[in-house]
């Protein structure tokens, strides 16, 4: 989802290159997240159309993310806020159910990076004299992570 969004949210609003950071990084785990699936032998849920995803919450979300984002860069900041919002809270679920390590690792890693890509988007979006509400994650887990400086991705 948020490299798909990232990269069409890009192609409406070139003048914030915040979009296209972020759908290289995220692009960087879905290869990750291929390795692991490959790894254990599980079938790739993603489809290879971009903007195109089989999980309608997904689906709804990107809809609704670039609808959102036509109407100015600020909207199309809070609805790429928005994917690293709920990517953030599924990640600390999943980190919940697990134990296997290198899953583990993997959501550590990605939870990192979508923190410091939500306080990137944060900082823009203030900039713009606007403010993201969180809708996944708690106000106050948002304010903490936006208030935290830019973290190093663990490397174990």
């Amino acid at each position: 989802l948020s490299h798909d969004l990232n990269v069409k949210l890009y192609g409406m609003h070139n003048d914030q290159p915040v979009f296209l950071q972020i759908a290289n990084s995220s692009q960087f785990y879905v290869v990750a997240d291929n390795v692991i699936l490959t790894r254990y032998g599980l079938a790739n849920p993603e489809n290879p159309e971009p903007g195109v995803f089989s999980n309608s919450a997904l689906q709804n979300m990107y809809n609704n993310g670039v609808n959102s984002g036509l109407s100015s860069s600020a909207d199309a900041l809070k609805s790429s806020a928005a994917a690293e919002d709920m990517h953030i809270a599924d990640l600390s679920n999943a980190m919940g159910r697990t134990d296997n390590n290198d899953l583990l690792f993997m959501y550590r890693q990605e939870l990192a990076s979508s923190r410091n890509n939500l306080r990137t988007l944060s900082e823009r979006i203030t900039a713009f004299g606007q403010v993201y509400t969180p809708k996944y994650i708690t106000p106050a887990s948002y304010a903490e992570i936006v208030s935290a400086p830019m973290e190093q991705l663990p490397v174990k």
